[in-house]
């Protein structure tokens, strides 16, 4: 005896495995390419002051660093991706000098060495620290 409607379930049950394998495939290739990208750099704001201004840069032996200025405002407690526009002239550091709203200023290295300026960082401003997770090329 045959049961009725098996075959459209089994095809379902089966496109549904493929969708959710082709998904893994494309976030691994995806983590995968990723230090290989444009760098940037994103900024997680968890101190008390707004901050109005980022200067990330490149600093190397070579001369013409590149600068990049993100101007927009990032409020106390919100994260913000800069995908900065550097040219590398060979080795160097990425840093980023951080302007907040009462004045004051902080300063840290976002990649540690870099040829191509490329792959991804995470900076975390607190009060009293700076924290920077770096996959950076």
């Amino acid at each position: 005896m045959r049961i009725p409607g098996r075959k459209p379930l089994f095809l379902l049950m089966a496109a549904a495995l493929i969708v959710t394998l082709l998904a893994f495939f494309v976030l691994w290739a995806k983590n995968l390419l990723e230090p290989f990208r444009s760098f940037t750099v994103t900024v997680a704001n968890e101190s008390e002051h707004a901050i109005i201004s980022v200067e990330t840069g490149i600093r190397s032996g070579g001369t013409g660093n590149s600068k990049h200025l993100y101007e927009d405002k990032i409020e106390a407690g919100s994260n913000v991706t800069i995908k900065p526009k550097l040219r590398s002239n060979g080795e160097g550091v990425i840093y980023q000098k951080f302007v907040f709203a009462d004045g004051n200023s902080k300063e840290t290295i976002a990649c540690g060495y870099t040829e191509y300026v490329s792959g991804h960082s995470t900076v975390t401003i607190r009060n009293d620290r700076i924290e920077v997770e770096q996959d950076c090329m």
